[in-house]
Protein backbone atom coordinates (compact mmCIF):
# COMPACT_ATOMS: atom_id res chain seq x y z
CA UNK A 1 0.00 0.00 0.00
CA UNK A 2 1.14 3.22 -0.44
CA UNK A 3 0.20 6.45 1.61
CA UNK A 4 -0.44 9.94 0.46
CA UNK A 5 -0.10 12.19 3.69
CA UNK A 6 -2.44 15.61 2.56
CA UNK A 7 -1.82 14.99 -1.22
CA UNK A 8 -3.21 18.28 -2.61
CA UNK A 9 -3.53 17.19 -6.48
CA UNK A 10 -4.90 14.73 -8.36
CA UNK A 11 -3.54 11.86 -8.81
CA UNK A 12 -2.94 10.44 -12.26
CA UNK A 13 -5.51 8.18 -13.63
CA UNK A 14 -2.90 5.59 -15.00
CA UNK A 15 -1.49 5.36 -11.17
CA UNK A 16 -4.57 4.87 -9.92
CA UNK A 17 -5.91 2.35 -12.32
CA UNK A 18 -2.78 0.60 -12.12
CA UNK A 19 -2.72 -0.44 -8.41
CA UNK A 20 -6.40 -0.66 -7.34
CA UNK A 21 -6.93 -0.17 -3.48
CA UNK A 22 -3.46 0.06 -3.27
CA UNK A 23 -2.87 3.89 -2.29
CA UNK A 24 -4.56 5.16 1.02
CA UNK A 25 -4.77 9.02 1.47
CA UNK A 26 -5.07 10.65 5.05
CA UNK A 27 -6.91 14.32 4.90
CA UNK A 28 -9.61 15.91 6.85
CA UNK A 29 -13.32 16.77 5.92
CA UNK A 30 -14.40 20.66 6.89
CA UNK A 31 -17.75 21.17 9.10
CA UNK A 32 -19.19 21.87 5.17
CA UNK A 33 -18.52 18.41 3.90
CA UNK A 34 -21.25 17.21 6.37
CA UNK A 35 -19.84 16.53 9.68
CA UNK A 36 -20.91 18.37 12.62
CA UNK A 37 -16.97 18.71 13.73
CA UNK A 38 -13.73 19.21 11.43
CA UNK A 39 -12.32 15.27 11.23
CA UNK A 40 -9.67 13.45 9.40
CA UNK A 41 -9.41 10.11 7.75
CA UNK A 42 -7.84 7.33 5.56
CA UNK A 43 -9.74 6.17 2.11
CA UNK A 44 -8.14 4.31 -0.49
CA UNK A 45 -7.39 6.40 -3.55
CA UNK A 46 -10.01 5.88 -6.62
CA UNK A 47 -10.09 8.09 -9.88
CA UNK A 48 -12.20 10.73 -8.16
CA UNK A 49 -11.46 12.61 -5.72
CA UNK A 50 -12.19 12.00 -2.15
CA UNK A 51 -14.51 9.17 -3.48
CA UNK A 52 -12.59 6.01 -2.43
CA UNK A 53 -13.79 3.68 0.28
CA UNK A 54 -12.96 4.85 3.95
CA UNK A 55 -10.93 3.10 5.61
CA UNK A 56 -11.08 5.17 9.36
CA UNK A 57 -12.54 8.45 9.89
CA UNK A 58 -12.51 10.61 13.68
CA UNK A 59 -13.60 13.95 14.55
CA UNK A 60 -11.41 16.24 15.85
CA UNK A 61 -12.91 18.97 18.44
CA UNK A 62 -12.74 22.88 18.57
CA UNK A 63 -11.38 23.42 22.09
CA UNK A 64 -12.10 26.82 23.95
CA UNK A 65 -9.25 29.33 22.83
CA UNK A 66 -8.99 27.64 19.69
CA UNK A 67 -7.96 29.50 16.82
CA UNK A 68 -7.08 28.58 13.13
CA UNK A 69 -3.94 28.00 13.83
CA UNK A 70 -4.51 25.85 17.04
CA UNK A 71 -7.11 23.99 15.30
CA UNK A 72 -4.60 23.28 11.86
CA UNK A 73 -1.87 22.04 14.15
CA UNK A 74 -4.08 19.49 16.22
CA UNK A 75 -5.85 18.24 12.98
CA UNK A 76 -2.24 17.82 11.35
CA UNK A 77 -1.54 15.76 14.39
CA UNK A 78 -4.66 13.61 14.74
CA UNK A 79 -4.40 13.15 10.67
CA UNK A 80 -0.56 12.00 11.27
CA UNK A 81 -1.51 9.83 13.65
CA UNK A 82 -4.67 8.26 12.06
CA UNK A 83 -2.27 7.35 9.14
CA UNK A 84 -0.38 5.46 11.19
CA UNK A 85 -3.00 3.69 13.04
CA UNK A 86 -4.73 2.67 9.36
CA UNK A 87 -1.00 1.59 8.25
CA UNK A 88 -0.48 -0.67 10.97
CA UNK A 89 -3.64 -1.69 10.77
CA UNK A 90 -3.06 -3.06 7.14
CA UNK A 91 -0.45 -4.07 7.21
CA UNK A 92 -1.32 -6.67 10.88
CA UNK A 93 -3.98 -7.53 8.27
CA UNK A 94 -1.93 -9.49 5.64
CA UNK A 95 -1.73 -6.28 3.00
CA UNK A 96 1.79 -6.01 2.07
CA UNK A 97 3.63 -2.48 1.53
CA UNK A 98 4.52 -2.22 -2.30
CA UNK A 99 6.89 0.51 -3.61
CA UNK A 100 5.41 2.86 -6.31
CA UNK A 101 7.69 5.72 -7.83
CA UNK A 102 6.22 8.87 -7.22
CA UNK A 103 5.51 11.61 -10.22
CA UNK A 104 8.62 13.42 -8.86
CA UNK A 105 11.47 10.49 -8.37
CA UNK A 106 10.41 9.89 -12.34
CA UNK A 107 11.53 12.88 -13.63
Amino acid sequence: STALASRRRVSSAARTTGFPSRFQRSGHLSVPSGWPLPAVRAHLVDAGVDTGPVLAQRPVPVLPGDDEATLHERIKTEERELLVQTLAGLVAAGLPPTVVPTEESTR
